[in-house]
């Protein structure tokens, strides 16, 4: 317990470095999941798929906990967005690569909607908890996906 609470002096600095920890390992299992499709769209909607299964295991299930705690502990929120601010770029600069694949010059319009795919992911994870079964999970998905995919086919038209 004594080199636990030197190491982690703090429940925030635990937290957040778990946090730390298990996105840096889904980014790193997206990455080689991804790295088996050809460069452009192909490889950008095995990304969305991915990230959808990805949020069905505990270990991103584990990352939405962590994230939900933080709404009553001031010091895990800050150190939370600061986790969050660091991957954020690392996950631009890996889009980017999937964007210029693609030709896609806008690629502010493409990253909004590579972020809303993970936001409707994590709805669609807390939303699993209340209704397990539902087949309309699914279909939400699929419908996040089809937009994007459109969206992304539309952004590679007009570069």
């Amino acid at each position: 317990r004594g080199a636990l609470a030197k190491q982690f002096p703090t429940k925030a600095s635990l937290y957040s470095s778990l946090v730390e920890s298990l996105l840096d390992q889904l980014r790193e299992e997206t990455v080689a999941h991804v790295c088996k499709f050809p460069p452009g769209l192909p490889r950008a909607l095995a990304r969305i798929d991915h990230t959808w299964e990805l949020y069905k295991e505990p270990k991103a299930f584990a990352v939405l906990e962590v994230m939900l705690g933080a709404r009553g502990d001031a010091e895990l929120s800050e150190r939370l967005e600061q986790v969050g601010h660091s991957r954020q770029l690392i996950e631009k600069h890996l889009l980017a690569a999937d964007f210029d694949d693609m030709g896609i010059k806008d690629r502010r319009t493409a990253g909004l909607a590579m972020l809303q795919v993970v936001a409707t992911v994590r709805g669609l994870a807390m939303e699993r908890l209340i209704n397990k079964r539902s087949s309309s999970l699914e279909a939400a998905f699929d419908l996040q996906r089809s937009q994007t995919e459109a969206l992304l086919r539309s952004l590679m038209e007009r570069s």
